[in-house]
């Protein structure tokens, strides 16, 4: 594929890179001419200076041919225009970084409109993270698949287990989670149980269940819930924005530390 590339920081370099080793035909875009230098030298892709939300400079670059545009530079409306004109042009796919958290709210009422496939927030992302980790204190592991529909969970059975030595069949007429025994670990031997099979305390169990389940299920099989009530962040960045609304809305208690006395206050607002 014919990939296209706006910003070069750290986050755009490392895409840049993971494209060319994967084979794709990728150009990247910048203002700055020493960042592109530094890429160029560094990996195998064709440089372009100027501004990505600039008609002749995605012109050069090759819009009209390329399949998809990845714009992750610093500054959300470089990046969602820079998606605009580059659908314009023919770009097939368009993805942006959209990090200010007033125009990520609003972005599902425009992303049909200005031809955008994806908008990524990382600090959004992270925060997620860290507010799934709180909720689900009893979970060893916990990983997100299909587009983060799908949650895996993993923990320790205990004596105290609604699943424990009982068939795992008999888990659906018991519970009214949705979820799925994939996997049991039982000392130094991994099972695949079928519906005979039967949990024993200390057994690791892997389950499958929608997103946001999972808490649920926990709790309905006599894990213990989260305990965390109120909460302190360090930092009043972006994602400790994220982190905190979310920890808000779920019903705890927040404070955040933040140096700097302005951004302080308009966290407060």
């Amino acid at each position: 594929m014919k990939i296209i590339v706006v910003g070069v920081g750290k986050v755009g370099y490392t895409i840049a890179e993971q494209l060319v080793a994967e084979k794709h035909d990728v150009t990247v875009i910048d203002t700055d001419a020493a960042a592109l230098e530094t890429t160029m030298e560094a990996i195998d892709v064709f440089c372009v200076r100027g501004n990505g939300a600039s008609v002749a400079t995605l012109t050069e670059a090759g819009a009209k041919e390329a399949n998809m545009l990845i714009a992750f530079t610093e500054n959300d409306e470089v990046n969602l225009l820079s998606c605009l004109i580059a659908k314009k042009l023919g770009v097939e796919n368009a993805l942006a970084r959209i990090r200010n958290p007033e125009y990520y709210e609003g972005i599902r009422l425009i992303k049909n409109d200005i031809g955008l496939s994806l908008a990524v927030n990382p600090e959004l992302e992270c925060a997620k993270e860290v507010s799934r980790v709180l909720d689900l204190t009893a979970a060893t592991n916990v990983e997100l698949f299909s587009k983060g529909k799908v949650e895996l969970l993993s923990f320790v059975a205990d004596e105290t287990n609604a699943m424990c030595g009982g068939e795992i069949s008999e888990l659906s007429r018991k519970l009214s989670s949705e979820v799925l025994v994939c996997a049991v670990e039982r000392g130094d031997k991994v099972y695949i149980p079928k519906g005979n099979f039967v949990i024993m305390p200390g057994d690791v169990v892997s389950i499958i269940t929608p997103s946001g389940n999972g808490g649920n299920f926990l709790r309905q099989v006599g894990m213990p819930g989260s305990n965390v009530k109120r909460v302190m962040i360090v930092g009043g960045n972006l994602t400790g924005y994220y982190l905190a609304k979310r920890l808000i809305e779920s019903g705890r208690s927040v404070t955040i530390f933040e140096a700097d006395k302005t951004k302080a206050e308009n966290l407060c607002v």
